[in-house]
């Protein structure tokens, strides 16, 4: 299922996964640069946030954090962090796009 938001609500929800991206998720652990490596997730939002739209479950999510993680950068991957990642995203889509 596909849920229908407004542009102001997907604005309001990607500005979010990126935070989630940002302080949770943090794969390569560049938080600690702050403002000089801010965008370092940003080109991962429109996935989950198209995840998030299409009702991706919270698994789905972190299966796809994990591969970035692991196939993507090269990582050994944080199964956990994903798992939790993935789990916020799905939170903010429940509070925010009812």
């Amino acid at each position: 299922m596909i849920r229908n938001i407004k542009h102001g609500q997907e604005r309001i929800l990607n500005k979010i996964i990126d935070e989630i991206l940002w302080k949770e998720w943090d794969p390569i652990g560049v938080q600690w640069a702050r403002e000089a490596a801010r965008d370092e997730y940003s080109s991962y939002v429109p996935k989950v946030s198209a995840m998030v739209v299409s009702n991706k479950s919270s698994k789905e999510i972190s299966d796809y954090l994990f591969n970035v993680e692991t196939k993507v950068t090269g990582l050994p991957g944080n199964k956990g962090k994903c798992d939790q990642s993935g789990l916020l995203v799905v939170r903010a889509r429940d509070k925010y796009l009812k």
